[in-house]
């Protein structure tokens, strides 16, 4: 229920700062088992495995147990699991860390005035952040290249067994006709008729995207500094677009 959205929980995400506040707070440091208290008491979206609703609680309660099950971190079995063995030497699970690594480009979010200021918007450099706001959710820092060979390395077997990836790709329906939803895996019915499997991601100022046909003839992989965060991440949005042409080019 967790890595299919089906468990109802509350997403924690509505509840961090927007806007001017989260200019005001983005070096805070976060606690995943606090956050995920305050998910857990609210009210439940509608009962555990009935629907579907995207909440990243699930990731970081899937985190927490990872935590709990193996005895060491889940930034350590990331690394040891993934980073590692599939040389992914741009890619780091950050913690507190509030820099980027390397060349890279900056974020921005784009704030809107209110009042007499209503109707003007001003951008704000917001590429230096405190990520444990997104945890196991979308905390990772990586490179296009890096995220293409995951992507290859997942869809191919090279992770998975082949058990495990069919069970991965057990999908439920989502509020898009056109997109199920896996294990942490979308597959998304483009408007050429094509399949793309992979997913999206995003965090102040940036977002990324990460999708394969199956046969992994159509790739691609975006890095992008967003103008608008998070209304720039919607379905059907720029970034959805992007893929489509992309994928059924």
């Amino acid at each position: 229920m967790l890595l299919q959205h089906t468990s109802g929980l509350h997403d924690l995400a509505r509840d961090l700062p927007q806007g001017k506040d989260l200019g005001c707070t983005r070096f805070r440091h976060y606690d995943w088992a606090a956050l995920v208290r305050e998910a857990v008491a609210r009210p439940a979206e509608f009962p555990p495995g009935t629907n579907y609703g995207y909440s990243n609680t699930n990731y970081l309660i899937a985190g927490l147990i990872i935590d709990r099950v193996t005895g060491h971190s889940y930034a350590d079995e990331v690394r040891s699991r993934i980073i590692e063995p599939l040389h992914l030497r741009h890619t780091i699970v950050p913690g507190d860390k509030t820099s980027i690594p390397g060349p890279h480009a900056h974020g921005y979010l784009t704030l809107h005035g209110t009042g007499a200021h209503r109707g003007h918007a001003q951008q704000v450099d917001i590429t230096q952040l405190n990520p444990s706001m997104a945890g196991p959710a979308g905390e990772i820092i990586s490179t296009t290249s890096d995220m293409d060979t995951f992507l290859t390395s997942l869809t191919s077997g090279e992770l998975l067994h082949p058990a495990e990836w069919k069970e991965m790709n057990r999908t439920v329906a989502t509020d898009d006709p056109g997109t199920r939803y896996g294990l942490g895996l979308k597959r998304m019915q483009l408007s050429c008729g094509r399949l793309a499997v992979g997913h999206t991601g995003g965090i102040p100022g940036y977002a990324t995207l990460a999708f394969t046909t199956p046969d992994r003839s159509h790739r691609v992989v975006l890095s992008a500094s967003l103008a608008d965060w998070p209304a720039d991440l919607r379905v059907g949005g720029p970034i959805d677009k992007i893929l489509d042409d992309a994928i059924c080019d």
